[in-house]
């Protein structure tokens, strides 16, 4: 899948210039999400989509001035900390409900 939570420890995201901010976070990790469920709805299996999601997901990242990169170690970083990748989600959650989608 796109995304992958590996196992860093915490010290390397101190100093990381590449991380965003948790808004910026949340915009692009919302379009992605989207993205992710629309291809696994149409098509099921994430070898029958790797290629268009991740075509997709790098217009999404230029878009919004990010790397796929930057993207990842963002997701890590938030991922390592449950509380926030938690808080992070409803947020996410609830602006898809305020589109209704």
């Amino acid at each position: 899948m796109l995304i992958s939570v590996t196992s860093c420890s915490e010290e390397p995201f101190r100093s990381e210039k590449s991380l965003m901010d948790e808004k910026k976070f949340i915009d692009v990790y919302e379009e992605v999400l989207v993205l992710e469920n629309y291809y696994q709805t149409k098509y099921g299996v994430p070898s029958a989509y790797k290629n268009a999601l991740d075509g997709s997901c790098h217009k999404v990242f230029t878009k919004h001035q990010v790397s796929k990169k930057d993207f990842e170690k963002s997701f890590d970083y938030y991922a390592h900390r449950p509380e926030k990748l938690k808080s992070i989600n409803e947020q996410v959650i609830a602006r898809l409900n305020k589109k209704k989608l």
